[in-house]
């Protein structure tokens, strides 16, 4: 009884959202009353949460290479869309002084989610929305190695004729050379840790930090990659730039 209940709940909200009328009202986002809301800034202002939202969904799915080659004041986009009186995204366009950035925020303006409406003298209405981005450069943490024009690398690997793989097992035997395994509490069972560090410009090792559920597990692999020598700093676009690298460490303990 009580799954048969839940259902007609449901089914009479269904059919109540469809009797609901468009409004034919249009009001600017800059006169509104109450302007639309992105979901889950609810009770908060626009500037400080709906709009670092849309920010935030831009930034996301924009394709970085595509900022990558732009200088800061070809960044810059401007958005104006409608938010309906259901709170869907309706007649969207974009503008930018490049083409490819163009196009790409068409795209991602499309796939914005729906808005708890705007209401304006206590109607929800439909919300002309004109939007200016200026969209920052992606932290090359995040950027694909495609972007790199050379992967950060050790000295001894410069002249490899694969460097990236070279420093990738060079680290490995690091690893597996200091790794000082007596450190990891004395229990049975196999532990896992996976290290994160950060090769910065100037080819130093920084922000070291482990996830893994022993910490004696975690704490050795931190001190070990700390001892990792200077790297030859990653580029891209000519400058020299802060990279990401990822180690999984495995120890196996059994008593005989």
């Amino acid at each position: 009884m009580k799954y048969l209940l839940s259902f007609f709940f449901l089914l009479t909200c269904f059919l109540q959202a469809q009797t609901d009328k468009p409004s034919s009202i249009f009001i600017k986002l800059a006169e509104i009353d109450q302007p639309p809301v992105y979901v889950g800034c609810e009770n908060q202002e626009f500037k400080t949460c709906s709009f670092d939202k849309i920010y935030s969904h831009f930034m996301d799915q924009v394709d970085p290479k595509i900022i990558f080659q732009l200088p800061p004041e070809e960044r810059i986009i401007y958005l104006k869309f409608i938010i309906d009186s259901f709170g869907k995204v309706r007649s969207s366009m974009a503008q930018a002084k490049n083409e490819a950035l163009k196009n790409e925020a068409k795209r991602i303006l499309k796939q914005l989610p729906d808005f708890n409406p705007g209401i304006h003298q206590g109607e929800k209405v439909n919300v002309i929305m004109d939007l200016f981005i200026e969209l920052e450069n992606p932290d090359p943490l995040l950027a694909t190695s495609e972007l790199l024009d050379s992967p950060a690398m050790l000295l001894k690997c410069e002249d490899n004729e694969d460097p990236k793989q070279c420093t990738s097992r060079w680290i490995q035997e690091f690893v597996n050379t200091n790794f000082d395994t007596s450190k990891v509490k004395r229990k049975e069972g196999e532990f896992e840790t996976i290290i994160h560090f950060v090769v910065d410009e100037l080819g130093k090792v920084t922000e070291v930090n482990a996830k893994g559920t022993e910490d004696s597990l975690n704490k050795e692999g931190i001190r070990v990659i700390k001892k990792l020598p200077d790297f030859i700093p990653a580029t891209m676009n000519d400058k020299n730039v802060r990279v990401l690298f990822s180690l999984t460490i495995k120890v196996f303990v059994a008593f005989t």
